[in-house]
């Protein structure tokens, strides 16, 4: 016998409002089968629009909203991409490369080919199909002082008639430990050995060494074991951040030398890679007011990303400058007395994917387990340094990372 669920008769509904549906809906079976999925379900309208939200749906989307109703799904959960465009969410040029968008047109478009029952009443738990897609998204906070804060989900999402309504049914699980563990095993089960594993090459090295050439060894050495606790401390400190338990401690400092420190760090990286990194021309002693550490942290995320990115015999510039020294991006409303500009510049341009998602936690063009080097540089420049961080990629020009800072 045929369901409210399956009825094969589809009937436009495009001119019904999300809270028609919203109430079909919970006079259907859904909220008996789905209400306590663990889960987050939600189903959707063929305008993307929200009509209905289980327990775990809802506990997903935080509290602070009185309905998801009508809402879509990227403005429900906070995605910073939600409302770059005047149709909001799944209209902006990010969207076109969201797993969450593709997954529910795919199933948007398959509705018509539903032709016999799409759901039993047999009391069964509705199981995900497939492997599902993995999806990050950036979600913004109107607290300026914490950034933005990130979640990983993996999603599934199928067509279903409601009462002979052309629906899609949309589940996630929160995978964000899992994607967190990844980057972990990643560094520690990776960088940090091979890095480990250097340093004992070179302190075999060190016993058949002449003088000259243990002392070049002996500061390799010295840039290895800084850039092992560098990974470290790294990890710790964007754990602290995401959790908002990261106390900044602001001073004056001066910017040229905070880079000349920093360009010391990858003395051992670039060890044999035929890769310089050069300070550029005219960049000068400018003071800036910021945390030392955080400051270095962020700016060895820019110098890795650029070095990553790098070919062999390729020069890497880094440099500093005022605010309207010939500046690449358009500036936000600084404070006063103004910016200072850190930049970074490689040749390599960036493909637009990779421009869309570049800030996003886990997206990555060089593997699994990557993808938190230029989150880690937003969140922390705009959540705790007061700053801003933003690139070009241009034909021609190359890939240019700039983060601004308020001048002391």
């Amino acid at each position: 016998m045929p369901t409210d669920l399956d009825t094969a008769a589809h009937r436009p509904h495009e001119l019904e409002t999300p809270e028609e549906l919203a109430s079909l809906v919970r006079t259907s079976s859904i909220p008996r089968y789905f209400g306590d999925n663990p889960l987050a379900t939600f189903v959707f309208d063929s305008q993307r629009r929200i009509v209905y939200a289980n327990r775990k749906a809802r506990d997903l989307v935080g509290e602070g909203r009185p309905s998801l109703i009508g809402a879509s799904l990227g403005s429900a959960l906070g995605c910073v991409h939600a409302h770059e465009a005047p149709q909001s969410c799944a209209s902006g040029a990010a969207c076109r490369f969201c797993p969450a968008f593709r997954s529910l047109g795919v199933a948007l478009r398959a509705i018509e080919d539903l032709g016999g029952p799409t759901f039993t009443e047999g009391g069964e738990l509705w199981i995900a199909p497939g492997e599902g897609e993995d999806c990050n998204i950036a979600r913004g906070n109107d607290d300026y002082d914490i950034g933005e804060t990130s979640i990983d989900l993996r999603i599934w999402a199928r067509p279903i008639l409601v009462a002979g309504r052309g629906l899609v049914i949309l589940s996630a699980m929160d995978i964000s430990a899992e994607k967190r563990r990844e980057v972990l095993e990643r560094v520690f089960y990776h960088d940090i050995a091979n890095t480990a594993s250097g340093m004992r090459t070179i302190l075999e090295l060190l016993k058949v060494l002449d003088d000259g050439e243990r002392e070049h060894h002996l500061g390799l050495l010295k840039s290895a074991a800084d850039q092992l606790i560098e990974e470290i401390e790294s990890q710790r400190a964007l754990k602290a951040a995401e959790s908002r338990e990261l106390a900044p401690s602001f001073g004056i400092l001066d910017g040229k030398l905070a880079l000349e420190e920093v360009l010391n760090h990858f003395a051992y990286k670039l060890e044999g890679k035929d890769i310089r990194l050069e300070l550029a021309p005219g960049t000068g002693h400018l003071a800036v007011h910021s945390d030392p550490i955080l400051l270095r942290r962020v700016i060895i995320n820019m110098i890795k990303n650029a070095i990553e990115a790098a070919v062999r015999g390729e020069i890497l510039l880094v440099g500093l400058q005022a605010e309207g020294e010939a500046s690449t991006v358009p500036p936000p409303e600084a404070p006063s007395p103004g910016w200072a500009v850190f930049w970074v510049k490689n040749s390599a341009v960036m493909p637009e994917v990779a421009r869309r998602r570049v800030f996003h936690r886990s997206f990555s063009t060089k593997g699994p387990g990557r993808g938190v080097g230029t989150y880690s540089m937003k969140l922390l420049a705009e959540g705790y340094l007061r700053g801003r961080v933003s690139f070009t990629s241009r034909e021609g020009e190359g890939t240019i990372f700039e983060l601004r800072i308020p001048q002391a």
